[in-house]
Parts: C-alpha cells; structure tokens; sequence
C-alpha cells in the first residue's frame, strides 16, 4: 500500500509518499510565498507521485489564549 501524507503548513506543502514498511519513498516541499503554492509546483509533484492507495493530512490544532 502506498500513502500520500499531506502537510500543508505556513512555510510549505510537505509531501511524502509511505510505502510497505512505513518506509518513505518519494518526498518534496513545495514553499509557501504569500500564503501560496506555486500551482506548477504541484503538478510536477503529483506527476511524480504516481498512483497512491490512500491520502492522509496532518491537522495541527493549536488552541490560542
């Protein structure tokens, strides 16, 4: 089975690819200017990805006061 794991962030996209094993087989970070990602950037990405079984996102919740 293989994984993509998402983790979009302030500074980037972080993109991973988890195969057997939790063993990671392809990884990138995509920067993050003016609170955007360079849309080309991610094609490229997802061209190299390939077929994934799943797609998994990191939720960070940080509680503020």
């Amino acid at each position: 089975m293989r994984v993509l794991v998402v983790n979009a962030g302030s500074s980037g996209l972080k993109l991973s690819v988890v195969g057997a094993g939790e063993r990671v087989e392809w990884s990138r970070v995509i920067p993050v200017q003016d609170q955007v990602w360079d849309e080309r950037e991610v094609e490229r990405a997802s061209a190299e990805v390939g077929v994934v079984d799943a797609v998994g996102h990191r939720v960070v919740r940080r509680v503020l006061g």
